[in-house]
């Protein structure tokens, strides 16, 4: 059970993470349509409080928590439906992964509950501010061979 302190915390996370992600993809969406670019990052660690990245893969939502020891379960859910329904994205299509930092025991990245990932998409290579970006990704399925 989540301590009530730390649920209206986890809450106040949520929502402030709903709207940076809300502004940025009403900003990007438009030009990256233009270049036909459907896979791009709208969060990446803004808000020092809110230790997570989010990414838009043509319509599906994959938002990442870097895990520190204090990481609580909670958590990661709470800031992905929170994200999804200010973006108006069905849970479906929502996909939730760990990352953790550094050397630990066990895996690196693993993927978390909510939506089973296997969207496929192509590469794009843009240059944003003067540095090379990759924003594409050739599968999110674990299953598939080549991951």
């Amino acid at each position: 059970m989540l301590d009530p302190k730390l649920a209206v915390k986890y809450e106040n996370q949520a929502k402030m993470l709903a709207n940076k992600v809300k502004k940025t993809y009403k900003h990007l969406k438009k030009r990256f349509a233009r270049q036909n670019i459907d896979v791009f990052r709208l969060y990446d660690w803004d808000i020092p409080e809110i230790r997570a990245a989010v990414d838009w893969y043509a319509g599906h939502l994959v938002i990442a928590e870097y895990t520190r020891r204090q990481s609580t379960p909670e958590w990661l859910p709470m800031m992905g439906r929170a994200v999804a329904e200010g973006l108006g994205v069905p849970l479906e299509k929502l996909h939730l992964k760990e990352r953790r930092a550094g050397k630990q025991d066990g895996v690196r990245y693993e993927g978390a509950a909510l939506g089973t990932p296997f969207i496929f998409s192509h590469l794009k290579i843009i240059r944003d501010m003067g540095k090379v970006q990759k924003l594409g990704f050739a599968a999110l399925d674990p299953t598939c061979p080549g991951l």
